[in-house]
C-alpha cells in the first residue's frame, strides 16, 4: 500500500511550512505539510538546519526523543523544541518517512522567543511556594511525592526534589516565560498535580491535575459486573498465600486503603472481601491484553512497565477512578455496590498511561485536554469490546456502574449534556469558562460521536447541511484513531490536528482512494470539525502563501474535499498546482501568467469541473488540466463466502498484474501476494473465524472486499 504516495494527490494537507522575516511576533505556529515525491528529503536529523524549511532562531533546537516504524513501513520520528537547552512546552515536530525519504512533517515551532533566563528563587522556594498553598486547600496532613515530569519512566518513590526548568505559555497573560515544573502528588488524596511556578517572582502560574479520572491464568474469582473469571495471581512463598500479582503482565493490585495486598490460601477468590480487588485485577489484565492484541504494545509502555492496581469500594475514593504515575485507583460509592471497577473505566484509565509513555502525552486543558479524554473513552470501550464483543453499552462509557454523573454516550452525548458538534450544543466555551480544566470531560464528546459515526454510520447536520456516514466497523475505526493517536499528535494537539491526523492515518492504512478514508472525513464534516480549518473541505488559496513558496522557488500546492476558489497572481515562470474534488474557481482578479496544474481527484468524487470567472484574466502561462476518471472496477468473484477457511477468488483479465493482501480485522497482514493468477485460491484455515479484508491493487487503485470465516 505504500504505492499510494506515487499517484496525483500525493500531496495532502499542503501548507507551506517556513519561517521568515516578516514573523514579528513571538508564538506558536502550527503547521502540516506534505511534499511531491520530487522534493522528497533524505532522512536526516539536520533538516531542521535547512533555512529552506526552517528558521530556528539562534539558542533552539530540535531534539529527536522517539523513532519507530509503523506496520505499513512507515518511519514517524518525534522532537521537542528547546532554547537555551530548554524544553518549550508545545514545541512539537513529527517527521514522517517512508523508504528513507520525507513525505510529511506536522507540528508546532514557537518563534521569535525573548525569555529573560535569570533564576531569581530556588527550585526548592518554588515547591514550598506550591505546598503552602496544597495545605490551606486540604484540612488533612499532607503526605507528598515530587516528581520530575519529564522522565516517563519514572517509578520511585523517592521524595528527592525533581523540578525542571520549562518554557511555557500558560497563565492569564499568554505570554512566554520560564518556569519551575514539577509533579506532586497527594498520596491520601488520590490527586497529583502538574506545578508552574514564575522562575523570577515566584508566582504560582497554574497548578493543573494530572490524575486522569473518570494470557488468562489459573485463578478463580468472582468479578463484580462480569461473574467468574479466570486470571494469574503468584503463589506468596513464605506467606503459603497467593496474591493477586501477574509477573507476565508486571501488575500488581492492593487494597487502596492501607496499600496492603490481597492474599487467599485457594486461589479461589470467592469472598465478598476480596470481590473489588478481584475486579480490577482481572480487568487491568484484560487492558493489557487488548493493548499487545490489538497493536503489539506490552504495558502502557510498550516494556511491560509496571503498573499497581489500588482496589476500594468503601468509599474512601468513592466515585471515581484515576491514572496517576503507574497506578489506577478505583473507587466505589461510599461503600454500597456501586463500583468504578468496569472494563471500559480501567480501559479508559490505562489509556492514560498510553497516552503517557507511548502516545502524544497530550495536554489535560482545553482541546488537547478533551481529545485526552476522548481517546481514553475510546479506547476503554475497546477493552470491554475485546472481552465481551458488541452489545448496546459499548458505546456508553460506565454503562456497567451506571452513576449517571459519570456516564458519557458515543451515539448521543446530548443525553448526559455533551456536545455531538464541535461549538455546537452543550459546548464547553473554554475561553470563558475554565472549569474542568476548560470543560475536558465535557467536549470530549465531539470526538467519541466522530468515532461512533465512523463506526457504525449514521447522519448528522450541520449549519443546515446533512452529512451521511457509512459505518466501516468498530475495529477499523478503532485501528485508524490509534494510529492517528500515536503517529500524528503532540502534546498541545487540537481537534483540527485529529481530524488532519486520522486522515493522514487513514491513507497510510487503506490508501488514499479507499472509501473508507472518504467515511472518516464524512464523519469529520457530521461533527462540524470541518470549520475548523485544515484541507478536504472548501478551500479559498491564501494569495500571501502563493507569494512567499514563488519567493523561495517552491511549488505551491493546495487540494480539497470540495471547490478551490483562488483570485491570486500565479507569477510567470512558477508552477502552481491545485486538486480538488469537485471544482476549482478562478475568481475575479486571478492573473494565471504562470504555469497552472490543476486537477480534479476521481477518489474524492466524480463531479469534475474547471471554471473560470469571466472577469478572471488567463494570460501567458500553460494551463494543465488533469482529469483522473475513475476506473472500472474489476470483475472479481470470490466463492464461497462465507467459508470454513478455503476461498477460490477469480479476477478479470484486466486485473491479472495486480497483487493480494488480505488482513485481519485489526489491520494486521495475514496474507499477501504479487502476480495474480487468474484464478486464486486463499487459505485461511489457520486462522480464527471472523471478518477478514481482501485489498486488490491495480496499478494505483486499491479495492477492497469482505471475507468471512465462519
Amino acid at each position: 500500500m505504500n504505492d499510494k504516495k506515487d499517484s496525483i494527490i500525493y500531496l495532502l494537507f499542503v501548507l507551506i511550512l517556513l519561517f521568515n522575516s516578516q514573523a514579528s511576533a513571538q508564538g506558536l505556529t502550527q503547521k502540516w505539510n506534505t511534499f511531491e515525491k520530487k522534493e522528497q528529503i533524505k532522512l536526516s536529523d539536520e533538516l531542521f538546519l535547512n533555512s529552506k524549511y526552517f528558521h530556528l532562531e539562534k539558542d533552539n533546537e530540535m531534539i529527536k526523543y522517539k523513532e519507530y516504524d509503523d506496520k505499513q513501513g512507515n518511519t514517524h520520528a518525534k522532537y521537542f523544541q528547546t532554547y537555551k537547552g530548554i524544553k518549550i512546552e508545545g514545541g512539537h515536530y513529527i517527521l514522517h518517512y517512508l523508504n528513507d525519504d520525507l513525505y510529511a512533517m506536522n507540528g508546532n515551532i514557537v518563534s521569535q522567543l525573548q525569555i529573560d533566563d535569570t533564576q531569581q528563587i530556588s527550585e526548592e522556594q518554588a515547591v514550598n511556594i506550591v505546598l503552602n498553598r496544597l495545605v490551606k486547600e486540604n484540612s488533612f496532613n499532607l503526605e507528598y511525592e515530587i516528581k520530575k515530569p519529564d522522565v516517563r519512566s519514572l517509578t520511585d518513590k523517592d521524595k528527592q526534589l525533581r523540578g525542571s526548568l520549562i518554557i511555557t505559555e500558560k497563565g492569564d497573560d499568554k505570554k512566554w516565560k520560564l518556569c519551575y515544573k514539577f509533579n506532586i502528588e497527594l498520596n491520601k488524596a488520590l490527586e497529583s498535580y502538574d506545578c508552574y511556578v514564575d522562575v523570577k517572582s515566584g508566582e504560582i502560574i497554574s497548578i493543573e491535575s494530572s490524575a486522569r479520572h473518570c494470557t488468562v491464568g489459573t485463578a478463580t474469582g468472582t468479578t463484580r459486573y462480569n461473574g467468574s473469571q479466570y486470571f494469574t495471581t503468584k503463589w506468596g512463598g513464605s506467606l503459603a498465600q497467593y496474591e493477586l500479582i501477574d509477573d507476565c503482565r508486571n501488575i500488581r493490585t492492593k487494597h487502596a486503603w492501607g496499600w496492603f495486598d490481597y492474599h487467599d490460601g485457594t486461589d479461589n477468590w470467592v469472598s465478598s472481601n476480596d470481590i473489588e480487588g478481584v475486579s480490577v485485577h482481572w480487568a487491568l489484565q484484560r487492558a493489557f491484553d487488548y493493548y499487545e492484541f490489538a497493536f503489539n504494545l506490552a504495558g502502557v509502555d510498550g516494556f511491560y512497565m509496571p503498573i499497581e492496581g489500588r482496589a476500594d469500594a468503601n468509599g474512601t475514593y468513592s466515585n471515581q477512578a484515576a491514572w496517576s504515575n503507574g497506578r489506577i485507583f478505583v473507587g466505589g460509592d461510599n461503600g454500597s455496590d456501586i463500583s468504578f471497577a468496569t472494563l471500559d473505566v480501567i480501559g479508559h484509565e490505562w489509556t492514560h498511561g498510553v497516552d503517557q509513555h507511548s502516545g502524544p502525552n497530550l495536554t489535560a486543558q482545553d482541546e488537547s485536554g478533551a481529545l485526552k479524554e476522548s481517546f481514553a473513552d475510546i479506547f476503554g470501550a475497546m477493552v470491554e469490546y475485546y472481552v465481551e464483543g458488541m452489545h448496546s453499552g459499548i458505546y456508553v462509557h460506565g454503562d456497567d456502574h451506571g452513576k449517571t454523573s459519570a456516564l458519557e454516550s458515543f451515539q448521543d452525548p446530548g443525553i448526559y449534556d455533551a456536545p455531538s458538534i464541535y461549538e455546537g450544543l452543550n459546548w464547553h466555551d473554554y475561553t470563558t469558562n475554565t472549569n474542568d480544566f476548560g470543560g475536558i470531560h465535557t467536549n470530549r464528546g465531539v470526538q467519541n460521536h466522530w468515532f461512533y459515526l465512523l463506526a457504525e454510520g449514521g447522519s448528522q447536520t450541520v449549519d443546515g447541511v446533512t452529512y451521511n456516514v457509512t459505518g466501516i466497523g468498530i475495529e477499523n475505526a478503532a485501528y485508524v484513531t490509534y494510529k492517528n493517536f500515536r503517529d500524528y499528535l503532540s502534546e498541545s494537539s487540537e481537534y483540527n490536528d485529529s481530524k488532519n491526523g486520522s486522515i493522514l492515518a487513514a491513507i497510510d492504512i487503506w490508501g488514499e482512494c479507499d472509501w473508507k478514508v472518504e467515511q472518516v472525513i464524512n464523519a469529520w464534516n457530521a461533527v462540524g470539525v470541518s470549520s475548523v480549518g485544515g484541507k478536504y473541505f472548501n478551500h479559498f488559496v491564501d494569495c500571501n502563501e502563493v507569494q512567499l513558496s514563488y519567493s523561495l522557488g517552491n511549488t505551491y500546492g493546495a487540494d480539497a474535499l470540495n471547490d478551490i476558489n483562488s483570485d491570486c497572481l500565479y507569477s510567470a515562470g512558477e508552477i502552481s498546482r491545485l486538486v480538488a474534488g469537485n471544482q476549482i474557481r478562478f475568481l475575479a482578479g486571478s492573473i494565471l501568467s504562470g504555469d497552472l496544474r490543476a486537477s480534479i481527484n476521481s477518489c474524492l468524487t466524480n463531479n469534475m469541473r474547471v471554471s473560470s470567472n469571466l472577469s478572471s484574466y488567463a494570460g501567458l502561462g500553460n494551463i494543465e488540466v488533469d482529469f483522473q476518471n475513475e476506473l472500472s472496477v474489476p470483475n472479481v468473484t470470490i466463492n464461497p463466502n462465507p467459508s470454513s477457511g478455503i476461498f477460490s477468488i477469480k479476477v478479470g483479465e484486466n486485473f491479472i498484474t495486480g497483487s493480494m493482501k488480505v488482513y485481519n480485522s485489526m489491520g494486521v497482514k495475514v496474507y499477501e501476494k504479487n502476480d495474480l493468477d487468474e484464478f486464486s485460491e486463499l487459505n485461511l484455515d489457520q486462522y480464527s473465524s471472523g471478518i477478514y479484508i481482501l485489498s486488490l491493487r491495480n496499478g494505483e487503485r486499491i479495492f477492497t472486499k469482505k471475507l468471512i470465516k465462519d
